[in-house]
């Protein structure tokens, strides 16, 4: 506690700035005068100006993963529709192992 007390004592001037420009926020957000009201649209114009890069980063970054995504269950859907493909080869194929077996009218006789 009292390296707490050294330290904001050694920096009263910042600790006081700090403090001011808190307590100043703090009435700047809570005030609801055109005054006020008009600092505020300043702000956040200024703000804007240096929070839209983070923002275009931030969706970047989810297009990104988002593509990685699709890219994966692209590759999921590739694999099930080659799997299809050759169940319905397949498929067909016995189908017409089917058909040959009902069209045949040979009849098997047993050596003897």
């Amino acid at each position: 506690m009292r390296i707490l007390y050294l330290i904001i004592l050694k920096r009263k001037d910042i600790f006081a700035l700090v403090l001011s420009i808190l307590l100043s926020m703090l009435m700047l957000s809570k005030g609801e005068s055109d005054n006020v009201r008009l600092l505020r649209s300043k702000a956040n114009r200024f703000f804007t100006i240096f929070y839209s890069p983070i923002t275009w980063v931030r969706s970047l970054a989810f297009v990104e993963e988002e593509a990685a995504l699709l890219r994966e269950k692209n590759l999921q859907l590739s694999f099930q529709m080659e799997s299809m493909s050759y169940l319905l080869e397949e498929n067909n194929r016995l189908e017409e192992l089917l058909d040959f077996e009902r069209e045949s009218k040979m009849t098997i006789l047993p050596a003897g």
